[in-house]
């Protein structure tokens, strides 16, 4: 009985050795396909891609808010939102509340200006006065006809007079060109001319930069009364689109400027639209160490058709040739 158990056990235990062979056996060669896998896709010279692919949304590269800058009432609105518009376009036209008017018209008229022409003017008058009277105290003071301290006095005065004067004329040139500056300003904000304020034509609301009306204001329309300051209109460039994007860091020290992408929105499900990587920055999104690391990513996306608009959200998927 002894030997039977004892031939039992042996027998068990051959076996177990040689399931437990087969099973080392298995899993290196497992390892073996695996890093041979690996090494195919990674360290081939540069003869293979690998795929990054992550979100983003589309925004305009640049966009340029619009805005009526005096109290008025609209009289025409010459645009629709998606028009394609050029800088200096009229846009809409409104006319100024009677309100405003007095208060322009004494901003376009410079009375200040000329209260300190007349201002210097007299200074002038008193200095010429000045330098006469000292003049004459010096004829006879050197006939020993006047006192030689009544002509320090004068000369005292002339002093005074002169620095008071080249203070005046400092501040007027300033005034001066602040005063141009406000109308150029004021010129700007009124469509290019004064003739609102001057011959009470309407308010000519022009566009800054040359793009595609993207929003309207929805109190925008003929006879609204709308307050100073309101914005009318945003102005956005649509070609090429920007997509921005948000990349892991393991992710981010493997794309380039200039890497090309491939980019799919749900809104247009059989088109796939051209892309390439314009920034990367090189700053994280959070410092803090607890916090995962992200960086900013941005791609120029073309629109030839203008089918995109700000805000759709797409899939890129970027390619890059390893070993680069």
């Amino acid at each position: 009985m002894l030997t039977l158990r004892s031939t039992k056990t042996e027998t068990w235990l051959a076996l177990s050795c040689q399931l437990l062979v087969v099973v080392i056996g298995l899993a290196a060669s497992a390892s073996s396909a695996i890093g041979e896998g690996s090494s195919d896709s990674r360290d081939d010279g540069g003869s293979s891609s690998y795929v990054e692919a992550f979100q983003g949304k589309l925004v305009c590269p640049l966009k340029r808010p619009v805005f009526m800058y005096f109290k008025g009432t609209v009289s025409k609105v010459r645009v629709h939102e998606g028009q394609r518009v050029e800088k200096g376009e009229v846009l809409a036209e409104y006319r100024l509340s009677s309100e405003m008017v007095p208060g322009l018209k004494k901003r376009i008229a410079g009375v200040h200006i000329r209260d300190m022409e007349i201002q210097l003017t007299d200074f002038e008058k008193n200095l010429a006065n000045l330098h006469r009277r000292g003049a004459e105290l010096q004829q006879l003071a050197a006939q020993d006809l006047a006192p030689a301290q009544g002509l320090i006095q004068v000369e005292k005065e002339i002093q005074i007079a002169e620095r008071q004067r080249a203070s005046l004329v400092q501040k007027l040139r300033l005034e001066k060109d602040a005063f141009r500056d406000d109308l150029e300003l004021l010129r700007e904000n009124m469509g290019g001319t004064l003739k609102a304020v001057e011959t009470g034509e309407p308010v000519r609301i022009v566009a800054p930069i040359a793009g595609q009306i993207i929003w309207i204001a929805p109190e925008m329309r003929e006879d609204a009364e709308l307050p100073p300051g309101t914005q009318a209109f945003m102005i956005g460039v649509m070609e090429p689109m920007l997509m921005r994007a948000q990349v892991h860091e393991l992710e981010a020290v493997n794309i380039s400027v200039g890497d090309l992408a491939d980019v799919t929105f749900d809104s247009f499900p059989n088109r796939v639209f051209e892309a390439k990587v314009s920034r990367l920055s090189w700053a994280p999104l959070t410092p803090a160490v607890e916090q995962p690391t992200y960086y900013s990513l941005e791609l120029s996306v073309a629109n030839p058709d203008l089918d995109l608009r700000e805000g759709l959200k797409g899939q890129v998927t970027l390619r890059k040739q390893i070993g680069r």
